[in-house]
């Protein structure tokens, strides 16, 4: 559902800003999270990864790594503005909005399609049914500890690969 709810947001901020040709004003700390998951997307991208035509149950790990990064831009935007935010502002021009708008359009109309292939199978459904997923639950496969403990004192781990 929560990205059903992403896929419209970015095709009405993409609207608009096509429409009105204005540059976005955004919260410096935001600017930092877009730039991380742009330079994200551009790895991805570049890496040529392109899904096989039966989706293995291990994540690949080009889409791990786009996964983590963008994972961990978005914790670290969360608690950098858990009380504030600086009034520090940054401008991404309606140009780069729009490419930028577009690209993760796309990433999430592709991410649509996985979910649909991977977890619209279940009882009495081949796949074909149309319902889509309304989670998905990942296992580690590999991990490394990281010398963190949580409030009852068992180790930490850092994630390094996982598989639906």
């Amino acid at each position: 559902p929560e990205t059903f709810e992403l896929s419209e947001l970015l095709k009405y901020v993409l609207d608009v800003v096509t429409k009105y040709q204005r540059p976005l004003v955004i919260p410096a700390e935001l600017g930092l999270m877009v730039d991380r998951i742009n330079a994200a997307l551009t790895v991805l991208l570049e890496s040529g990864y392109e899904d096989a035509e039966t989706l293995p149950k291990d994540v690949p790990r080009e889409l791990f790594v786009y996964w983590d990064t963008v994972a961990a831009a978005r914790e670290d935007y969360r608690n950098t503005v858990t009380n504030y935010f600086s009034g520090d502002t940054t401008t991404i021009s309606a140009a780069d909005a729009i490419e930028m708008l577009t690209n993760w359009f796309d990433q999430v109309q592709i991410g649509v399609g996985r979910a649909m292939t991977i977890g619209s199978k279940g009882i009495d459904d081949d796949g074909t049914s149309g319902v889509p997923p309304s989670y998905f639950s990942y296992n580690i496969t590999s991990w490394v500890t990281n010398n963190m403990k949580n409030s009852k004192g068992l180790p930490l781990a850092n994630a390094k690969a996982m598989a639906v």
